[in-house]
């Protein structure tokens, strides 16, 4: 049976899905942290500020940093952690255990992790991690507590399954859903002019790698061969972190190659500065909705952090 919580795992660590901003598909002014937008709805008009509208963000392509970070609120792991604690006192009740992997406040602090939930890429990443991630961003401790309680009886599984079914209930997690922070962002799929030429440029630096399948445009991996080479199998579902794996010097040698022929085709550039415009132009339209959304947002952090100690789950 397929749990949320899976899927939640699967975005920590920069978050490969969104976790930037939020927008109005029909054009409004409003602000809600459920809402999703298009790129229809991002305004990628040039911005010379090198500074968010809030003064909260200063531009940095290294980071990735862009001016809806501000408003991010709630990382996933954090969300993780609260909801199965609220699936904890559920079993609880029902007189069984349930144990939580505890959130750690350093798991904020992701080395290949943007404030606004994307994956930072550049030579030195390449150099030390190739696609992986660092040990210490690993969801494989979780995995390793889930494997443990899986050996539990299909009872305990099943009252488990029913209280995370319930867990949606919660008044925190409500909280969390509506408050938590932006989500679903409109700068990721921006296609700015030049961009499609410097794919082009990448494709032609990547050629000497041989790669047969070489993707259209820079992406999680250069082609989908590879990205079966480098992660194998291996899943959530086998109790495997997809995000880690073990690096070779192959590995090694094609990240750095691909992240050189990000900046020298001028790809990275051209997309991060298209991306900053559209989210200082939403700071810039919607700053009085999202200062409120930020205050609620920082609200529902304590809250959510006051409900973890106060059952054990929350380490520093």
């Amino acid at each position: 049976m397929l749990r949320a919580k899976k899927t939640y795992w699967l975005l920590t660590v920069a978050s490969v899905a969104a976790m930037v901003l939020s927008g109005c598909s029909g054009g409004g002014d409003s602000v809600n942290s459920q809402s999703t937008a298009g790129t229809a709805g991002a305004d990628v008009s040039a911005v010379e500020a090198t500074v968010s509208p809030d003064n909260l963000v200063k531009k940095d392509q290294k980071h990735w940093a862009l001016p809806t970070d501000a408003y991010a609120g709630t990382t996933n792991g954090l969300y993780v952690a609260v909801k199965e604690t609220v699936v904890q006192d559920c079993m609880t009740k029902k007189g069984l255990s349930y144990e939580v992997y505890p959130y750690s406040a350093a798991s904020e602090k992701s080395q290949v992790g943007s404030g606004g939930g994307r994956m930072l890429f550049n030579e030195e990443i390449a150099a030390k991690y190739g696609y992986s991630v660092p040990p210490e961003d690993s969801i494989q401790p979780r995995l390793d507590l889930e494997r443990k309680q899986d050996q539990n009886p299909s009872s305990w599984k099943q009252a488990r399954d029913a209280c995370f079914a319930e867990a949606d209930k919660a008044d925190i997690i409500k909280k969390l859903d509506t408050q938590g922070g932006l989500s679903a962002s409109v700068v990721a799929d921006v296609n700015p002019p030049g961009l499609d030429a410097a794919a082009a440029k990448w494709r032609s630096c990547m050629a000497p790698l041989g790669f047969t399948d070489l993707e259209k445009a820079p992406g999680a991996y250069p082609s989908s061969s590879f990205a079966q080479q480098v992660r194998g199998t291996g899943n959530e579902e086998d109790y495997k972190d997809p995000f880690q794996h073990p690096v070779t010097d192959y590995e090694l040698k094609v990240a750095v190659q691909d992240a050189k022929c990000r900046t020298s085709s001028g790809y990275d550039t051209i997309l991060y500065n298209a991306q900053w415009s559209a989210s200082y132009n939403y700071v810039k339209k919607h700053l009085n909705q999202l200062t409120v959304l930020r205050q609620k947002s920082a609200k529902v952090k304590a809250e959510s952090i006051a409900f973890l100690k106060s059952h054990g789950n929350y380490t520093q």
